[in-house]
């Protein structure tokens, strides 16, 4: 019977790494989400297996393959940038409250001014997000921060990418609040991290699988590892592959 072991990146992001074991081979899938400081770095040093084991079929991800993060001095700079105009230029110290019920999040669409609304954002095409950009996409004295990818058909890329108009709940909505892209805050690892990792192999793996990516990005990533001498290939969707 075949085994599943979870590993996390760095003991943070968990399902981002496995190993599968069917009892006659084991293969290691890297989903790259290894984005963090030092300490993060020094705790995903260490395999918990032992790589000689590995069959050594690489699948890793692509999300920022083509593209490099900005510093963690920079992101946290541009971050409160764009919290200047809301809590931070109000009276006041910032105070912090969670809302625990449908009532007190529905609450929230009441607030005019002097607050910054915190939600998973699901980029945009599910849950309490949408009605929060329902009532505050339109007010120039706003601002939307988005700090994770927002996936090409998202309501959040086509609002990162400047449309002037969007469409929330089959009604249209202009876009007059100012909006951020803050990336240094994904967990997805960029282009130089990915392949710094990688660079830790002593052997190459026998086949290396790009997924999880735009194909600009899982392309460009492909030719970088194929520099290094690795079979590397972007799966097509649907397409079947034998590991083992």
């Amino acid at each position: 019977m075949a085994q599943l072991t979870f590993l996390g990146a760095a003991g943070e992001v968990t399902g981002s790494c496995y190993l599968v074991d069917t009892g006659e081979v084991k293969f290691l899938i890297e989903c790259g989400m290894f984005q963090g400081g030092r300490s993060a770095g020094r705790r995903n040093r260490r395999f918990a297996f032992a790589p000689q084991e590995i069959a050594f079929v690489l699948l890793v991800e692509s999300t920022y393959g083509n593209r490099s993060h900005k510093s963690r001095v920079q992101t946290l700079d541009e971050f409160a940038y764009a919290l200047t105009d809301t809590i931070a230029s109000r009276r006041g110290g910032p105070r912090m409250k969670f809302t625990e019920s449908v009532e007190e999040s529905m609450r929230i669409n009441s607030v005019r001014s002097g607050a910054a609304i915190i939600s998973a954002s699901g980029m945009c095409d599910g849950g309490r997000v949408k009605h929060h950009l329902r009532y505050n996409i339109s007010r120039p004295e706003c601002s939307i921060v988005f700090v994770g990818f927002q996936a090409a058909g998202t309501l959040g890329r086509r609002i990162v990418d400047g449309a002037k108009t969007v469409r929330i709940f089959g009604e249209p909505y202009a876009v007059r609040a100012k909006v951020f892209t803050i990336g240094g805050l994904s967990a997805h690892a960029d282009r130089p991290a990915l392949l710094g990792w990688l660079g830790h192999f002593k052997r190459a793996p026998r086949q290396t699988w790009i997924v999880h990516g735009e194909p600009p990005a899982a392309h460009a990533l492909r030719e970088e590892i194929r520099r290094k001498g690795w079979r590397a290939e972007v799966p097509s969707p649907g397409q079947t592959i034998e590991i083992a």
